[in-house]
């Protein structure tokens, strides 16, 4: 079904089955989300079922127009180590937030 245009019609089945934690169900479905632009849904699933390849979804999202899945990105960067890497595109999107205790004042 991957390779056809009709992931999308097994979706209810692949949610149905999602809690196996299997590594081809989580990926398409994180696909699927990924087409629909629906960020709500595949932040709830890289965060519930972590068996999938991060580092290519990461890669997927990090230049999308929508910030969301951008975040999503920087999630997954942060989640396999990759801290510089989540680091820039949070500071591209000015999604951080700075802490007074380590504020240089003059």
């Amino acid at each position: 079904m991957k390779k056809t245009a009709y992931l999308s019609l097994i979706a209810p089945f692949l949610k149905s089955v999602q809690s196996s934690n299997n590594q081809a169900v989580n990926e398409a479905l994180n696909q699927i989300h990924l087409q629909n632009e629906d960020y709500e849904e595949l932040r709830r699933s890289v965060t519930q079922y972590e068996n999938f390849d991060m580092l290519s979804l990461a890669k997927e999202t990090e230049g999308h127009e929508i910030m969301e899945f951008r975040r999503i990105a920087a999630y997954l960067y942060r989640k396999i180590g990759k801290y510089a890497e989540s680091i820039v595109l949070s500071k591209q999107d000015e999604m951080y937030r700075v802490n007074p205790l380590f504020t240089i004042s003059s």
